[in-house]
Protein backbone atom coordinates (compact mmCIF):
# COMPACT_ATOMS: atom_id res chain seq x y z
CA UNK A 1 0.00 0.00 0.00
CA UNK A 2 1.52 3.12 -0.92
CA UNK A 3 1.10 6.19 1.64
CA UNK A 4 2.41 9.43 -1.01
CA UNK A 5 0.89 11.65 1.95
CA UNK A 6 3.38 10.14 4.29
CA UNK A 7 7.14 10.99 4.65
CA UNK A 8 9.29 8.53 2.96
CA UNK A 9 11.68 7.70 5.75
CA UNK A 10 8.18 7.33 7.83
CA UNK A 11 6.73 4.57 5.94
CA UNK A 12 10.14 3.01 6.00
CA UNK A 13 9.96 2.70 9.61
CA UNK A 14 6.46 1.74 9.91
CA UNK A 15 5.25 0.56 6.63
CA UNK A 16 1.63 0.31 7.41
CA UNK A 17 -0.36 3.12 8.19
CA UNK A 18 -3.18 1.50 10.15
CA UNK A 19 -0.89 -0.03 13.24
CA UNK A 20 -2.35 0.48 16.53
CA UNK A 21 -0.15 2.09 18.86
CA UNK A 22 0.77 -0.97 20.32
CA UNK A 23 1.76 -2.37 17.04
CA UNK A 24 4.04 1.34 16.31
CA UNK A 25 5.58 0.67 19.77
CA UNK A 26 5.95 -2.89 19.28
CA UNK A 27 7.99 -2.29 15.71
CA UNK A 28 9.63 0.95 16.70
CA UNK A 29 11.32 -1.50 19.24
CA UNK A 30 12.50 -4.10 16.90
CA UNK A 31 13.74 -1.92 14.80
CA UNK A 32 15.98 0.17 17.13
CA UNK A 33 16.07 3.22 19.34
CA UNK A 34 16.23 5.13 16.02
CA UNK A 35 12.70 4.14 15.10
CA UNK A 36 12.13 4.16 18.77
CA UNK A 37 12.98 8.25 19.12
CA UNK A 38 11.60 8.97 15.69
CA UNK A 39 8.00 7.60 17.10
CA UNK A 40 8.42 9.66 20.02
CA UNK A 41 8.80 12.54 17.75
CA UNK A 42 5.93 11.79 15.86
CA UNK A 43 3.85 11.59 19.11
CA UNK A 44 5.40 14.62 19.76
CA UNK A 45 3.72 16.38 16.63
CA UNK A 46 0.72 14.71 17.23
CA UNK A 47 -2.34 16.41 18.21
CA UNK A 48 -1.37 17.63 21.71
CA UNK A 49 -2.67 15.76 24.38
CA UNK A 50 -1.16 13.67 28.21
CA UNK A 51 -1.52 10.70 26.15
CA UNK A 52 0.22 11.51 23.37
CA UNK A 53 3.63 13.28 25.84
CA UNK A 54 3.45 10.33 28.01
CA UNK A 55 3.64 7.82 24.36
CA UNK A 56 6.51 9.84 23.25
CA UNK A 57 8.35 10.06 26.62
CA UNK A 58 8.02 5.94 26.69
CA UNK A 59 9.62 5.92 23.41
CA UNK A 60 12.77 8.41 24.58
CA UNK A 61 12.79 6.50 27.67
CA UNK A 62 13.12 2.87 25.73
CA UNK A 63 15.76 4.26 23.36
CA UNK A 64 17.76 6.60 25.91
CA UNK A 65 18.00 3.64 28.07
CA UNK A 66 19.84 1.72 24.75
CA UNK A 67 22.19 4.74 24.75
CA UNK A 68 20.74 6.83 22.24
CA UNK A 69 22.11 10.17 22.69
CA UNK A 70 19.38 11.91 20.47
CA UNK A 71 16.43 10.35 22.43
CA UNK A 72 18.46 10.89 26.00
CA UNK A 73 17.88 14.65 24.81
CA UNK A 74 14.65 14.57 24.15
CA UNK A 75 13.97 12.58 27.50
CA UNK A 76 16.26 14.92 29.30
CA UNK A 77 13.81 18.14 27.43
CA UNK A 78 10.69 16.45 28.08
CA UNK A 79 12.19 16.29 32.30
CA UNK A 80 13.18 20.29 31.99
CA UNK A 81 9.85 20.55 30.83
CA UNK A 82 7.02 18.32 32.33
CA UNK A 83 5.90 16.96 29.33
CA UNK A 84 4.68 13.06 29.71
CA UNK A 85 6.72 12.72 32.94
CA UNK A 86 6.52 15.01 35.80
CA UNK A 87 8.98 18.38 36.11
CA UNK A 88 12.37 16.85 37.24
CA UNK A 89 15.45 19.16 36.86
CA UNK A 90 17.62 16.76 38.10
CA UNK A 91 16.77 14.00 36.02
CA UNK A 92 16.67 16.68 33.25
CA UNK A 93 20.42 17.34 34.05
CA UNK A 94 21.12 13.13 34.03
CA UNK A 95 19.84 12.78 30.58
CA UNK A 96 21.48 15.79 29.25
CA UNK A 97 24.96 14.53 30.71
CA UNK A 98 24.09 11.48 29.19
CA UNK A 99 23.88 12.69 25.75
CA UNK A 100 26.69 15.51 26.26
CA UNK A 101 28.92 12.57 27.24
CA UNK A 102 28.33 10.42 23.98
CA UNK A 103 29.07 14.05 22.14
CA UNK A 104 25.80 15.00 21.65
CA UNK A 105 26.27 18.71 20.64
CA UNK A 106 22.72 20.17 21.71
CA UNK A 107 22.83 18.90 24.63
CA UNK A 108 26.09 19.97 25.68
CA UNK A 109 25.02 23.57 24.41
CA UNK A 110 22.31 23.28 26.35
CA UNK A 111 24.31 22.91 29.47
CA UNK A 112 26.75 25.47 28.46
CA UNK A 113 23.08 27.90 28.73
CA UNK A 114 22.21 26.26 31.75
CA UNK A 115 25.39 27.29 33.85
CA UNK A 116 25.17 30.28 31.96
CA UNK A 117 21.98 31.59 33.73
CA UNK A 118 23.16 30.28 36.95
CA UNK A 119 26.07 32.21 36.41
CA UNK A 120 24.12 35.35 36.06
CA UNK A 121 22.35 35.00 39.64
CA UNK A 122 24.34 37.25 41.79
CA UNK A 123 24.52 34.27 44.91
CA UNK A 124 26.07 32.42 41.53
CA UNK A 125 28.77 34.60 41.07
CA UNK A 126 31.18 34.54 43.86
CA UNK A 127 33.44 31.76 42.58
CA UNK A 128 32.90 31.58 38.64
CA UNK A 129 31.91 28.35 39.29
CA UNK A 130 29.00 28.41 36.97
CA UNK A 131 31.06 30.41 34.32
CA UNK A 132 33.77 28.09 34.35
CA UNK A 133 31.30 25.14 33.32
CA UNK A 134 29.53 27.10 31.27
CA UNK A 135 32.09 27.81 28.74
CA UNK A 136 33.38 24.14 29.54
CA UNK A 137 30.24 23.14 27.59
CA UNK A 138 30.02 25.86 25.26
CA UNK A 139 33.80 25.01 23.88
CA UNK A 140 33.00 21.43 23.73
CA UNK A 141 29.48 22.24 21.22
CA UNK A 142 31.68 24.56 19.26
CA UNK A 143 34.27 21.65 18.35
CA UNK A 144 30.89 20.30 16.81
CA UNK A 145 29.88 23.33 15.06
CA UNK A 146 26.76 23.55 16.90
CA UNK A 147 25.07 27.27 15.71
CA UNK A 148 25.56 29.71 18.23
CA UNK A 149 28.77 28.21 20.26
CA UNK A 150 31.15 30.13 18.75
CA UNK A 151 29.21 33.21 19.65
CA UNK A 152 28.33 32.70 23.05
CA UNK A 153 32.04 31.43 23.63
CA UNK A 154 33.10 34.98 22.69
CA UNK A 155 30.29 36.35 25.11
CA UNK A 156 31.42 34.06 27.84
CA UNK A 157 35.34 34.82 27.42
CA UNK A 158 35.17 38.58 27.65
CA UNK A 159 32.87 38.15 31.16
CA UNK A 160 35.88 35.54 32.79
CA UNK A 161 39.29 36.02 34.08
CA UNK A 162 41.98 34.55 32.24
CA UNK A 163 42.32 31.48 34.90
CA UNK A 164 38.68 30.68 34.43
CA UNK A 165 38.97 31.02 30.44
CA UNK A 166 42.12 28.33 31.39
CA UNK A 167 40.32 26.38 34.01
CA UNK A 168 37.46 25.80 31.19
CA UNK A 169 39.16 25.06 28.61
CA UNK A 170 41.40 22.15 30.84
CA UNK A 171 38.09 20.85 31.99
CA UNK A 172 37.04 20.22 28.01
CA UNK A 173 39.89 18.52 27.02
CA UNK A 174 40.17 16.71 30.12
CA UNK A 175 36.17 15.77 29.10
CA UNK A 176 37.15 14.88 26.04
CA UNK A 177 40.10 13.11 26.41
CA UNK A 178 37.75 11.27 28.76
CA UNK A 179 34.63 10.59 26.49
CA UNK A 180 36.85 10.13 23.03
Amino acid sequence: MKHSHLPAWLTRLFPRANQTPAELRATAERQGPDAQNNLGIIYLASERHDDNDQSAAACFHAAADRGYAPAQYNLALLYERGHGVPRNPEQARAWFLRAAEQGHSTAQFHLGLQSHRKSLDRANTLDGEFQVEALKWVLLAAEHAHHNAETLCGSLILEMTHEQVTESTRRAATFKSFFA
